[in-house]
């Protein structure tokens, strides 16, 4: 039980919040769904937490959707609406969790000796694991945008090496074809390439 002092602290949390609620999350018209999220997402955490247990404790939907109407200036008409939201916040709240945890394996990955690189290889792989096993299909997506960015810049990369040592060994053939006459050059110049191959 929250006593008088938390009780006004909350309410005051989550007025502020619904000040600043003015934003959108996507484009279009603002739902009392959407502008619900975008309040959410301005309250502290000890709000969420308050509405959490408040969502989770034996007041009815509609109590709920009063309250939230009341206290965050945000009228849902429908229980659904109210059933999305939470469902919306359960796996806010997952995918939150899944950044920490990916994280720390990041840091353990690198404490280990392996490369960035390699890191984000395993990371990448095990978070689409993760997202196909958890069916969040969203995270799903950007892993997939993610992997597929990943390979690009990697691609790109190998190009732009295979093209800087194609114009490095015609240098040094070019340097070699005018040092013909001084074998001591020459030798400089075959080495050079050797050791560039």
């Amino acid at each position: 039980m929250k006593t008088t002092a938390e009780n006004r602290k909350w309410k005051a949390e989550t007025g502020r919040a619904a000040a600043l609620a003015g934003r959108k999350l996507r484009g279009g018209g603002a739902s009392e769904l959407t502008r619900l999220k975008s309040i959410w997402l301005a309250l502290a955490e000890s709000a969420h937490e308050g509405w959490r247990q408040r969502f989770c404790g034996a007041e009815t939907p509609q109590v709920l959707r009063q309250a939230l109407r009341q206290q965050l200036g945000v009228n849902l008409t429908w229980d659904r609406q109210l059933i999305d939201f939470r469902q919306w916040d359960e796996a806010n709240q997952q995918r939150m969790l899944m950044g920490e945890k990916i994280e720390e394996r990041k840091q353990e990955l690198l404490a280990g000796g392996m490369t960035l690189e390699a890191a984000q290889d395993v990371l990448l792989t095990e978070a689409s694991a993760y997202s196909v096993a958890a069916r969040d299909f969203k995270l799903g997506l950007k892993v997939s945008g993610e992997i597929s960015r990943t390979s690009a810049n990697r691609l790109e990369q190998e190009k732009f090496k295979e093209t800087l040592r194609t114009k490095i060994q015609a240098g040094l053939e070019a340097l070699l074809a005018e040092a013909r006459g001084h074998p001591a050059i020459a030798a400089a110049v075959k080495q050079i390439q050797e050791a560039t191959e």
